[in-house]
């Protein structure tokens, strides 16, 4: 019976503070703010030109594509942070399309995968010949 309560003080501390550990959106949010370099797209499984010069900028809840200086479209997009895995929704508001996909912040690299408009989420973050899916990864631009 000791074995056991000696075990107990160590087990049970330990499942509270997992249950107590639950996602942040506020601050996947937060992470998820500042300015990216495109390192890689992938659509329908092929992979992409990209333009050395290709950045996202992010800010609160809403993407601005850049190629150098020029500004290009810009997306409002929301998170669920407690789904696993992660969800994104992306929505460009002027043609009111919307498209739903999966996220990964591993430090500075987010990894974003989305269908077309009108598709359904992916299940995993890849891109495979006629799913139609994005892959973005992008990599943290130091200040």
């Amino acid at each position: 019976m000791t074995r056991f309560a000696c075990l107990m003080l160590f087990v049970l501390p330990a499942v509270v503070l997992a249950e107590d550990k639950k996602p942040d959106p506020k601050a996947d949010l937060a992470a998820l703010k500042g300015k990216w370099k495109v390192a890689a797209v992938t659509f329908d499984g092929n992979k992409q030109k990209v333009a050395e010069d290709r950045t996202i900028e992010i800010d609160g809840t809403g993407f601005t594509a850049y190629t150098g200086d020029k500004k290009g479209r810009t997306l409002t997009f929301t998170i669920d942070s407690a789904a696993s895995p992660k969800h994104i929704d992306l929505t460009l508001k002027e043609q009111d399309q919307k498209a739903v996909g999966l996220y990964v912040l591993d430090g500075d690299k987010l990894t974003i995968c989305y269908g077309e408009p009108g598709a359904t989420r992916p299940k995993k973050l890849e891109s495979k010949s006629g799913e139609k899916a994005f892959l973005l990864v992008l990599e943290r631009v130091k200040p």
